[in-house]
């Protein structure tokens, strides 16, 4: 289960990392109506690259928390992996004993 839980959290580290990345390299705000801007909230573009720079760090800090969240999921499941192999060591011992 925890296995399952850690890819599940590298692969939506990935998705923030892309968000982050998205937010940071991506910027459009044209001059025309016509056209479509994106990631242009309003008129002036430094406030929009402000605006955009807080996102991607808020995205980062995301997909580093879940980096760490599915790192803990990785060493719990090897951790109960390993013990359940010795304990069951231990109770094979303990009946070869008896």
């Amino acid at each position: 289960m925890s296995k399952k839980l850690s890819i599940t959290s590298f692969i939506v580290s990935l998705g923030f990392l892309a968000l982050g990345l998205y937010k940071m390299f991506v910027y459009s705000n044209p001059e025309s109506f016509i056209l479509s801007s994106k990631n242009a909230y309003v008129g002036g573009d430094a406030y929009n690259y402000i605006i955009n720079a807080n996102y991607a760090t808020s995205f980062f800090v995301l997909a580093i928390g879940f980096t760490i969240l599915g790192g803990l999921f990785l060493i719990n499941h090897t951790v109960s992996k390993y013990s359940r192999l010795l304990l069951i060591k231990i109770s094979r011992e303990t009946k070869n004993k008896s």
